[in-house]
């Protein structure tokens, strides 16, 4: 991803992309198996996954579904494991 790139993304859409990235490590979910799940070309998850293409409203909520959580986990920041929560 240039430079460029990066300044277009969203703070919102870099949430959710690392969200969704993490989520599917967590697993051990490869591109091809998320694909699948969210029913999508692996080129097109690729896309969403490297932050050339954002991710729709639509496709947050299939992947949220696909990973039996909330909309909401996937699109909130998320604490490293260093850091601790706000008292």
């Amino acid at each position: 991803m240039t430079a460029q790139e990066y300044e277009t993304e969203t703070p919102l859409s870099v949430v959710a992309r690392v969200n969704v990235k993490a989520e599917m490590a967590r697993r051990g979910w490869r591109q091809e198996d998320m694909a699948r799940h969210l029913m999508m070309p692996r080129a097109t998850l690729a896309s969403r996954c490297s932050g050339r293409t954002p991710w729709t409203l639509d496709e947050m909520q299939k992947a949220a579904s696909v990973f039996r959580m909330p909309l909401s986990e996937l699109l909130l920041p998320r604490l490293d494991s260093n850091q601790q929560p706000f008292d």
